[in-house]
């Protein structure tokens, strides 16, 4: 079995907090969470009175948000507390974010603090932008077509395409590695995936769900995604257990892409994923610390 070995995989990836149909029910307080798909989360804020709070960045919401739509950053709690309580806990609030990971866990806090019904768009601004539905404040980059980019790519022998965004934190992360690879005179073509959403869904382009324990993966598996990582970094403490390799990727269907995340910097910790079920990985740290990318690329894939 060929492993495919994953440089990176740009704003596409996302911690998977909660993404799948989630409905909870308290006795003496009834709360209703739910994600549910663009069509009727669409169909749900035609009211005039929807509450909708993307719970992106405000650079992220700068580039293209839903009409009507308040922020407030998931990322920074005391943003999102403050902002949160201007909404009206009696009412339903409509939450996205990019893929649906930040708004599963956003509307999991919300439904805990107090708010009685909260819903969440499945695959977020992604699968909102796929189904053509409108957006505000959108980037005024112009599309690129596919003719277009086979034109380009097919202009050089070889040439590094890195869909990436400015305001996506693996991208950030990656950066130092795409300017090494600039350096060294490598031919990259620089896309921004969060303008060309069009281009992305034409070269099959999916969204990596990422999960840490069992319980995210079950959640992850509900919405039978194409690709799920498995990240064996626990995000809260840092530490970093390829057992959660063993234990998460066999239960994982053969159908989808399944991706070994984080602690990998040697051939046999590749070796490792791949016993365990793993047919992509995704390597960072290893890669930007590298003085020699391309020795540490072919000690991954086991050539010397």
């Amino acid at each position: 079995m060929k492993l495919k070995c994953v440089c990176s995989l740009f704003f596409l990836t996302t911690t998977i907090l909660s993404c799948a149909q989630n409905n909870q029910t308290n006795q003496d307080n009834p709360k209703i969470e739910l994600t549910i798909n663009t069509a009727a989360f669409s169909k749900a804020i035609a009211q005039t009175d929807a509450q909708i709070l993307d719970v992106r960045t405000a650079e992220e919401y700068n580039s293209g948000h839903i009409a009507n739509a308040l922020q407030a950053d998931w990322t920074n709690q005391k943003e999102f507390v403050d902002r949160v309580a201007a909404l009206d806990k009696s009412k339903p609030v409509y939450l996205y974010c990019l893929s649906g990971g930040r708004s599963g866990a956003a509307m999991q806090w919300m439904s805990k603090n107090g708010f009685t019904i909260t819903y969440n768009l499945q695959g977020g601004m992604n699968a909102w932008k796929q189904a053509n539905k409108p957006v505000e404040g959108k980037s005024n980059e112009a599309e690129i077509t596919i003719a277009s980019y086979n034109k380009i790519v097919s202009a050089s022998e070889k040439m590094i395409v890195d869909f990436g965004a400015k305001w996506c934190p693996p991208c950030r992360k990656m950066q130092p590695v795409i300017d090494t690879l600039k350096q060294r005179n490598f031919n990259v073509l620089v896309i921004d995936g969060g303008a060309q959403t069009q281009l992305a869904k034409e070269l099959g382009m999916s969204s990596l769900i990422e999960v840490h324990t069992h319980d995210e993966l079950e959640r992850a598996l509900e919405i039978s995604p194409e690709i799920i990582g498995v990240n064996s970094r626990n995000l809260k403490t840092l530490d970093v257990d390829p057992a959660a390799f063993a234990q998460l990727i066999p239960r994982i269907p053969e159908s989808m892409v399944r991706v070994a995340e984080s602690g990998i910097s040697h051939r046999s910790e590749v070796e490792f994923a791949q016993e365990h079920g793993a047919t992509a990985i995704l390597v960072g740290e290893a890669l930007v610390r590298s003085a020699d990318l391309e020795l540490a690329m072919r000690e991954l894939r086991g050539h010397r």
